[in-house]
């Protein structure tokens, strides 16, 4: 019984109210301080370029960390973990996903194969949104992300 119960525990939301921002590696991951503990997440839904796309995966990091500076307030919408181990979730702020505003932003795309996790019509909407008004990374021929990774490996 121990050991279904404790594996539940790993995907329980992070403590109200908040958790506190303690660094943002690039455009979809970040470290959080919940309860004196630090957990790395990585956002449900959405995958920005990587930092070696340049200079797009530096653009999408510093976009998003204008979103959420350092010492930021958020909660954590724990979805899943992935198999490195890392937290994966929807980050709000002030009540606002910040993964979908990525999307909005078009410093991220929607990861169509892990969209469900979020309400993947209003990710796709979003994404669709960017696209046409040309935002982010819609202004230019970006590799998406996964792609970019399995040519790369």
């Amino acid at each position: 019984m121990i050991r279904f119960i404790l594996p539940l525990f790993l995907f329980a939301p992070l403590a109200a109210p908040a958790a506190q921002v303690v660094k943002v590696y690039d455009g979809d991951t970040v470290t959080v301080r919940d309860n004196g503990r630090e957990i790395r997440v990585r956002f449900a839904c959405v995958d920005a370029p990587e930092m070696s796309q340049a200079p797009h995966g530096q653009v999408s990091r510093d976009h998003l960390a204008k979103i959420i500076p350092v010492g930021s307030e958020v909660k954590v919408e724990v979805k899943t973990k992935d198999q490195y181990g890392r937290v994966v979730g929807e980050i709000f702020k002030d009540g606002e996903s910040v993964n979908l505003r990525m999307v909005e932003e078009g410093q991220a795309f929607v990861w169509a194969k892990f969209a469900d996790q979020c309400g993947a019509s209003k990710f796709l909407a979003a994404e669709s949104a960017a696209r046409t008004a040309k935002r982010g990374v819609w202004r230019h021929q970006v590799q998406k992300p996964w792609q970019y990774r399995y040519d790369n490996r």
